[in-house]
């Protein structure tokens, strides 16, 4: 299996990895808008695409405080490849990497409360406090598990300055 990192997702990648989208991403999340990842990690096998990690940068507000996280989403990967700990794989990679600095930062996911134990085992934390939406110019709570990785104390409330990811 061999891993690439690019800012950009071809047609027939993407019809290959997302094409089975609503049967994977969770309904709770169905309700949000999502940010588009500016940076896609492709698993292949054989040169075909098998697994896909996104992420970007992203601005937040931690107790009136900014602060840049990274922001990981699009996590999928396609049936017969399941099983066997590709979504591992992928984060080790992402972890190490040091395209947008991600080894010295906290990378941040969202993810639905039945999840949480799986990330978990990737070394993500569940931040208890609230975490608040922009939403039409105003804000609202987000009722999906907000996640990270990495050294910080994050307060309540945390306020995203563009849409989940």
């Amino acid at each position: 299996m061999d891993i690439e990192i690019s800012e950009f997702m071809g047609k027939a990648d993407k019809a290959l990895l997302m094409e089975w989208s609503d049967q994977v991403f969770p309904v709770e999340g169905r309700k949000y808008n999502w940010s588009e990842s500016t940076h896609h990690m492709i698993a292949r096998s054989s040169g075909e695409p098998i697994a896909h990690l996104g992420f970007g940068r992203y601005e937040i507000r931690n107790v009136g405080q900014s602060m840049h996280v990274v922001g990981v989403g699009g996590v999928v990967v396609r049936p017969q490849w399941q099983g066997q700990r590709i979504p591992q794989r992928l984060f080790a990679c992402l972890h190490s990497t040091e395209i947008l600095d991600v080894r010295e930062a906290v990378c941040t996911l969202f993810c639905p409360a039945r999840l949480e134990s799986y990330y978990s085992k990737l070394g993500y934390k569940k931040f208890t406090g609230e975490v608040f939406i922009p939403d039409g110019g105003q804000l609202e709570r987000i009722d999906i598990s907000f996640m990270y990785h990495g050294e910080v104390e994050f307060g309540s409330p945390i306020t995203l300055l563009t849409n989940p990811w």
